[in-house]
């Protein structure tokens, strides 16, 4: 093992960056601010190493269909296909990359309420499905910044 101790300013330069790996796990323990002691392998729970973010993909295909078949009836589906691979180098938990989310929507648009030649207006209809499996990626925030506080959501 290789140790590494302080000798005073201006007598060479180390910069070592210590990383929590867990209870029991690692070499050194903290020892006061930025400082830590040896302890023996198994004994500490910081190590000086640094993790590096392995390389990722994040895909993403749209595509929404139209139908109007009347004037003022209208069909829409939107489909849209994510994956989402965490670690490039590894096949591991490949399984889960990909992910499907679809919405569809009925309308029946400005419809005029006429009743014995008395007219109440108009009105519309509409339903809309929205179907969101888990592993499905959205690319950017789909929700207000302050959804959960101003709804009281937990996270």
């Amino acid at each position: 093992m290789i140790f590494y101790r302080y000798i005073g300013p201006n007598e060479g330069d180390y910069n070592i960056a210590f990383t929590f790996v867990g209870a029991g796990n690692g070499t050194y323990k903290p020892a006061g601010y930025a400082n830590y002691q040896f302890v023996g392998a198994g004994n500490g729970s910081y190590d000086p190493i640094i993790y590096l973010t392995p390389p990722e993909s994040h895909d993403l295909v749209d595509m929404e269909v139209i139908y109007q078949p009347w004037k003022n009836f209208q069909a829409r589906t939107e489909i849209a296909l994510s994956r989402m691979d965490e670690n490039l180098l590894s096949s591991r938990d490949d399984a889960d990359n990909a992910g499907l989310a679809m919405t569809t929507r009925l309308g029946l648009n400005k419809q005029l309420i006429k009743i014995l030649g008395n007219n109440f207006g108009s009105v519309d209809f509409a339903g809309k499905f929205r179907k969101v499996q888990n592993q499905f990626q959205y690319i950017d925030r789909t929700d207000e910044v302050e959804k959960n506080r101003n709804w009281d959501i937990a996270d």
